[in-house]
């Protein structure tokens, strides 16, 4: 499955994942800079 991540910058960055894995993990691993405020919205 592929999940669409528009960061806190307006990058947009495309997530290849499995349903089980953790998002969140994924998210802050695959673009580096993890900010103190951040926001994960699924829709």
């Amino acid at each position: 499955m592929q999940i669409f991540v528009k960061t806190l910058t307006g990058k947009m960055i495309i997530l290849e994942v499995e349903s089980s894995n953790n998002k969140r993990y994924k998210i802050k691993h695959r673009h580096k800079k993890v900010k103190l405020a951040e926001r994960v919205s699924f829709g």
